[in-house]
C-alpha cells in the first residue's frame, strides 16, 4: 500500500481528513463518536460498516453513524482520493445556532435508503466545485488556510443537506437534535465513552474494561462485537492509530512520545503496529505528509 497524501485539521466543530490512496491498502478500523461524511473525490473505493460493505464512485457521499466502525478498502490496484468531514459532538448545537434547520441523524431515523448517497446534475456539479476548492486548499499552504477549510467544509455540508432536503423534505422540515446515541444500549454508550477518554493509557485492555464495568471478560468481547461488528481490541488499536496519525502531522514529538501518547509504551511496537495498519512507518508518514506541506 502506498498512502501518497495525507491531509488532516482538527478544528471545534469538524475535522477533515483528505487522503490520496494506490496500491494495495489495508486501513486500520476507525471509529468516531459523532457522524461522519466520507466524500469520494476521485477513483473507486469500498467502504465496510462492520460487517457491510458500500461501493463509493467520484461524487458519491457516505454517511457514517455516530461509534459505526468503519475502514476503506480499495477497489482495484487504481489511485483514489476521498475527503471525511468528522462532525463533533457540538455540531448540532452549531447548526441551531445558524438557524440551520437539519441534522443529518434524522435520515438514520426516518429509515431512508442510506447510507450512500449518489449526488447528480446540480447538486453534483456543486458538490464537485467545492471539492476541488477544499483539496486545492489543502495542498496549498497560504494565509488564513485553516480559515478557508473550514469554511469550504460547512459549504459541502450544507451541501449535503440541501441535497437530501431535496428528495425527503420532511427531514429539513422536521429536523431535531436527539441524543446521537438513542439507538445505543446504554452499557455500550459507557464503554465507548471510556475508551474514547482512556485510548492514551496503556492498561487500557479487554480485561481492564471488563473490570470496571463488572463484567466477563469473554462476555464483554461478545458483546461488543455483536453491536460493534469488530472486537474491542481491534477497536482500541483502531483508535491508538486514528489519533497517532493525527499527533505525527500537527506535532514534532517523536515517535517514542506518540507512541507513549496513544497508550503503547514501546515505540519499536508502535512501529510495528502502525505500519501494519497503515501501510508505512511512522516515519515515514510524516515525511511524506512534511514533504507535501512544505514544500
Amino acid at each position: 500500500m502506498k498512502v501518497q497524501q495525507s491531509f488532516l485539521q482538527k478544528a471545534e466543530f469538524f475535522s477533515v481528513y483528505i487522503e490520496t490512496i494506490n496500491g494495495k491498502y489495508n486501513a486500520a478500523w476507525s471509529s468516531h463518536s459523532y457522524y461522519e461524511f466520507m466524500l469520494d473525490f476521485s477513483g473507486e473505493f469500498c467502504v465496510s460498516l462492520g460487517e457491510t460493505t458500500y461501493s463509493l464512485t467520484k461524487g458519491d457521499v457516505l454517511v457514517i453513524k455516530p461509534n459505526q466502525p468503519h475502514r476503506v478498502e480499495p477497489k482495484g490496484p487504481e489511485e483514489f482520493k476521498l475527503i471525511s468531514i468528522i462532525m463533533s459532538e457540538k455540531f448540532s448545537g452549531y447548526l441551531q445556532y445558524r438557524d440551520i434547520n437539519w441534522n443529518p441523524l434524522v435520515l438514520f431515523e426516518k429509515n431512508l435508503l442510506m447510507p450512500v448517497l449518489h449526488f447528480h446534475g446540480k447538486h453534483l456539479e456543486r458538490l464537485e466545485q467545492m471539492m476541488y476548492m477544499l483539496v486545492a486548499e489543502s495542498e496549498n499552504k497560504q494565509n488564513f488556510q485553516d480559515v478557508f477549510i473550514a469554511d469550504i467544509s460547512e459549504l459541502i455540508v450544507l451541501e449535503i443537506g440541501r441535497y437530501c432536503g431535496s428528495i425527503y423534505p420532511e427531514i429539513v422540515r422536521n429536523a431535531v437534535y436527539d441524543d446521537v446515541f438513542k439507538d445505543i444500549p446504554y452499557m455500550l454508550k459507557n464503554i465507548l465513552e471510556y475508551i474514547n477518554s482512556n485510548y492514551q493509557n496503556s492498561s487500557l485492555t479487554l480485561s481492564s474494561i471488563a473490570e470496571r464495568f463488572w463484567v466477563n471478560p469473554s462476555y464483554l468481547s461478545r458483546y461488543f462485537k455483536t453491536y460493534m461488528g469488530i472486537n474491542i481490541v481491534q477497536y482500541i488499536r483502531s483508535m491508538r492509530i486514528f489519533y497517532a496519525k493525527s499527533l505525527l502531522q500537527s506535532s514534532d514529538k517523536s515517535i517514542a512520545e506518540v507512541a507513549e501518547m496513544v497508550g503503547i509504551k514501546s515505540a519499536s511496537h508502535f512501529s510495528k503496529i502502525f505500519e501494519n495498519e497503515v501501510g508505512e512507518s511512522p516515519s515515514k508518514f510524516r515525511k511524506n505528509y512534511i514533504d507535501r506541506n512544505h514544500s
